[in-house]
């Protein structure tokens, strides 16, 4: 939030430090968000998971790559599932002025409950490209924790959201 507060550009994209952005990302992103009257983009990203060999110096190995998000922008199935890893959206500006930072009392999953309450004011527009990734443990066992410490938490976003009225239109 302390960046978000002092950053002064009209667009915002945030970049993890175990998350990495193929050159064309910012471009790809920001062509579409000009271009269009969407308020907030989402590319889409690959997830990798990683065999830490060791932290200093930091050397991983590449275990599995794949896209666990490619879907359309769906404010019903973003209210029960994240769509997309924090570094794969681009937002103007006005949208943190208008709707604040992240909730600094999550431990976790602080970008799905960004990208709710985003979602509940701005729709967003979905670009079928791969521009970045990041990285999850490949280890059964730090991965089930993950998974686990994840799962834990997704109770507490969903309370916030369950009495929320959604003005969704069914054809």
């Amino acid at each position: 939030n302390i960046g978000l507060k002092k950053a002064t550009g009209e667009y915002i994209n945030f970049l993890d430090d175990d998350d990495l952005v193929y050159p064309e990302h910012i471009e790809v992103l920001l062509s579409e968000i000009i271009d269009s009257d969407y308020e907030i983009v989402y590319a889409s990203a690959f997830e990798t998971s990683i065999d830490v060999i060791s932290y200093e110096p930091y050397k991983y190995k590449t275990k599995d790559v794949y896209i666990k998000y490619d879907n359309d922008f769906n404010l019903l199935y973003l209210m029960t599932k994240n769509i997309t890893p924090i570094q794969a959206v681009m937002f103007k500006r006005r949208v943190y002025d208008i709707c604040g930072g992240v909730d600094e009392g999550l431990k976790v999953l602080e970008d799905w409950d960004l990208w709710i309450k985003y979602g509940l004011k701005f729709p967003f527009k979905y670009i079928k490209r791969t521009t970045s990734l990041y990285r999850v443990p490949s280890d059964i066992r730090k991965f089930e924790d993950r998974k686990k410490m994840l799962a834990s938490n997704v109770n507490e976003i969903k309370k916030k959201y369950y009495y929320y009225e959604l003005d969704v239109k069914i054809s």
